[in-house]
């Protein structure tokens, strides 16, 4: 938008620029065969550099006030952020729960080579995800940068550390992938906002706040952790043992000779 760009245009090119990025990560997870979470967590430092590089450190003013209808217009009173979440929360439930490509995306979480032997295109499910990923990220950069009409290189950051895996981690999203539903996400965000706000009003100190996040990531995590073992202890409690259907003295007699 500096260089005169309109600000529509200007927004595709950071949705763009996600997509790229999601590719990336889909690309390496894939074909490099690495840990997605240190794929990511490498991106996310390249891409919190790049900005930093191009302007800086500095702050780039956005004049464009059309621009401000992502982060500050509203419908009928309800904030625009607000209708973009629920529309896309609304969107990927239905798109894992109505789709063949949704159940294939749980089906490659929970066992990547299973899925495969089932006849799942792996590469193509894995390349989308990143993809979204990649999508929903630029659109929050965008809600960001709309809500504060200036290009700050680091706004948001912190908040992926600790609120973003908290929020996943309690709405009931395994770490370890195949399990979790967009509704639980959603609720487990507003949860972890709702305990970070209320800290904020009760005037809790600030260095307090990432403690009790880290504590809720621990136990989210530990119940996930133990949740196929806690599962599986109550089964086999439920289950009766089958009643020998030949006794000790039955065997003894078989075994006596017949006079």
């Amino acid at each position: 938008m500096q260089s005169g760009m309109p600000w529509w245009s200007a927004a595709l090119v950071a949705i763009g620029v996600g997509v790229i990025v999601g590719l990336f990560n889909g690309a390496m997870v894939h074909w490099g065969k690495m840990p997605p979470f240190i794929v990511t967590f490498a991106t996310f430092g390249i891409s919190a550099s790049i900005p930093k590089i191009l302007t800086n450190g500095g702050s780039v003013p956005i004049t464009d006030q059309m621009f401000a209808i992502f982060g500050r217009g509203s419908i009928f009173g309800i904030p625009i952020p607000v209708i973009i979440v629920l529309i896309a929360s609304i969107l990927c439930a239905l798109f894992l729960k109505r789709t063949a490509t949704g159940i294939h995306i749980y089906a490659v979480g929970g066992n990547k080579e299973t899925a495969r032997l089932a006849g799942v295109n792996v590469r193509k499910t894995t390349l989308l995800v990143y993809t979204v990923s990649g999508v929903c990220a630029a659109i929050g950069g965008i809600i960001t940068a709309s809500r504060l009409m200036v290009g700050y290189p680091t706004a948001g950051s912190g908040t992926e550390q600790f609120y973003s895996i908290a929020s996943a981690v309690v709405g009931g999203v395994s770490l370890f992938g195949g399990v979790g539903t967009i509704l639980g996400a959603f609720f487990g965000a507003i949860l972890i906002a709702e305990v970070s706000n209320g800290m904020n009003v009760i005037g809790v100190n600030a260095y307090w706040q990432p403690l009790v996040i880290g504590v809720i990531i621990l136990l989210g995590v530990l119940i996930d952790t133990n949740r196929q073992n806690i599962s599986l202890t109550s089964l086999f409690k439920n289950v009766k043992k089958p009643e020998p259907s030949v006794t000790k003295q039955s065997l003894v007699q078989s075994q006596e000779p017949n006079k």
